[in-house]
Formats: C-alpha cells, structure tokens, sequence
C-alpha cells in the first residue's frame, strides 16, 4: 500500500513539471501572412447565361415512422 502511494506520488511530481515545463517555453510558433503590395483582388467576370430553371424533388414517405413524410426540393 506505501509503494502505491509513493507511486502516486512521484507520478504527480513528474506531471506537475512536465506541464510546468510546456507553460515555460516561449510562443514562437505563428502564423502571419506577408502583405503583398498591390495584391488586388480582380472582379470576377458576370455569368451571362440565364438561371438554370430546373427544380429537383424527392418524396419520402414511411406511416411507420415518427416523421412520416419528407419532402426535399432544390434547384438545379
């Protein structure tokens, strides 16, 4: 029972420097992006071929579910 409890013991010691130690080391990781001068954004050429008029629909039905029936619609 005293190994055990020594055990406990230096395991918690052990874990209270580890994360001590992570805690102590400086933040030199980052992740900064270098500003391009000039970096502007072109505009998009206009879609100039009319809306696609097709609509799609499922129909889902089950009386023996709590939610019987489900219909899905999109377009295209």
């Amino acid at each position: 029972m005293a190994v055990l409890k020594n055990l406990r013991l230096i395991a918690l010691v052990i874990l209270s420097a580890a994360i001590c130690h992570a805690q102590n080391q400086p933040q030199t990781k980052r992740n900064d992006r270098p500003a391009e001068p000039g970096a502007t954004p072109q505009p998009r050429p206009e879609n100039k071929k009319p809306p696609d008029p097709t609509r799609y629909a499922w129909e889902f039905r089950q009386p023996d579910f709590l939610i019987n029936h489900i219909v899905i619609e999109h377009d295209a």
